[in-house]
């Protein structure tokens, strides 16, 4: 197997609101251009998205702008950002993206989970905000545990083939004991990733029984403290021996106070080996 790259990123928010000062489109040019230069310097073969490109959904403050004003920021994202990545992309909805499956595939052309074999490797999507799609009042999403029968039976049609299960958000409290007997058994899963907190950081599954590990893969729109983490996307080396990932945070300045100013950074460079 040749080494093959693959970018995961994920709580882009391109929404109603802004943050640290520029708009949303100005960010997300930001992040477009700085995906182009990585493709440049080390190109990619698929990009992997894992939710919220909006607040169309959103039970909080000024609320969800898709029930407000029938408008999908959603629909936006994908016409004036996803459509111009030089690679192709695959997209999970988060909790804030609550279309039912037809909605969904009308905007965005895949279903709200899915299965990708990219390098060699098996990228599977989980959907665990399956509840209460099509809302009528204002939500943040319902979770939903990890849907075992879809991730088996995506296995099974790749049956010699290592995996990474790709999700919004792997709630663990709310995930049957199930779960995670089935990720220490099946060795075939060598990492989990997801977003939702919009943190970068590692969650070791070891205290539940499953020595594997969820790599957090940050976010392009707001954190809690954006002087430690801003904005930025993971970069995955896929070989015969494992998965290489590193978490690339472009150089920033933003008129922030106090303002927010660092160079590129690369940070939480891992290597998880295949389990089988």
């Amino acid at each position: 197997m040749k080494d093959h790259h693959v970018i995961i990123c994920s709580d882009l928010h391109l929404c109603h609101r802004d943050w640290y000062g520029p708009t949303g489109e100005e960010r997300l040019k930001e992040w477009l251009f700085a995906m182009e230069k990585t493709y440049v310097n080390s190109p990619y073969s698929h990009v992997f998205m894992l939710g919220d490109y909006s607040l169309d959904f959103w039970a909080w403050d000024i609320k969800g702008c898709y029930l407000n004003e029938g408008k999908s920021y959603t629909a936006r994202f994908i016409k004036e950002f996803a459509s111009r990545l030089p690679a192709p992309y695959q997209m999970l909805a988060g909790n804030h993206e609550q279309y039912g499956e037809e909605k969904w595939q009308e905007l965005t052309g895949n279903s709200r989970k899915w299965a990708k074999k990219v390098g060699g490797w098996l990228f599977i999507g989980c959907d665990n905000f399956a509840g209460n799609l099509d809302p009528t009042e204002h939500s943040d999403g319902t979770y939903t545990p990890t849907d075992l029968a879809f991730i088996k039976e995506q296995m099974e049609l790749y049956p010699d083939t290592p995996a990474i299960l790709l999700s919004h958000w792997f709630e663990l409290t709310k995930e049957p004991q199930e779960f995670f007997d089935f990720l220490q058994k099946e060795k075939r899963i060598t990492l989990l990733f997801c977003g939702h907190d919009h943190l970068n950081k590692i969650t070791d599954l070891s205290e539940y029984g499953a020595e594997v590990s969820i790599y957090h893969d940050g976010n392009y729109s707001y954190t809690g403290k954006p002087q430690e983490q801003l904005w930025g996307f993971c970069e995955l080396t896929l070989s015969e021996e494992g998965v290489a990932v590193q978490y690339i945070e472009p150089a920033t300045t933003l008129p922030h106070d106090p303002a927010l100013h660092h160079e590129e950074r690369i940070s939480n460079i891992r290597f998880f080996k295949r389990r089988f």
